[in-house]
């Protein structure tokens, strides 16, 4: 099966349901779920970069190369956004 990103936009609302049942399930049961959180917030960061993107996931490294791009990114998100925060 071919995983393309129009499926996966397609079904980005079930895929989510899912994912939070899953999350609420491990976290309420799973003695040792603390052991999770260290996982979190690059998996946060790694889903909010994909998903603000459009970048697909197997497309990824190719993505990273184009270093104007990447520079903007890190500019804007580092620089620029907090700088807009703080003011």
């Amino acid at each position: 099966m071919h995983v393309t990103r129009e499926k996966i936009e397609e079904n980005q609302v079930s895929i989510y349901i899912v994912t939070l049942i899953v999350a609420v399930f491990v976290g309420l049961t799973y003695k040792n779920s603390h052991v999770a959180e260290k996982t979190i917030e690059p998996i946060i960061g790694i889903l909010l970069y994909s998903m603000f993107c459009q970048i697909p996931f197997l497309e990824l490294k190719q993505a990273l190369k184009n270093s104007n791009f990447f520079k903007a990114i890190l500019f804007g998100n580092f620089v620029l956004i907090p700088l807009f925060v703080w003011g």
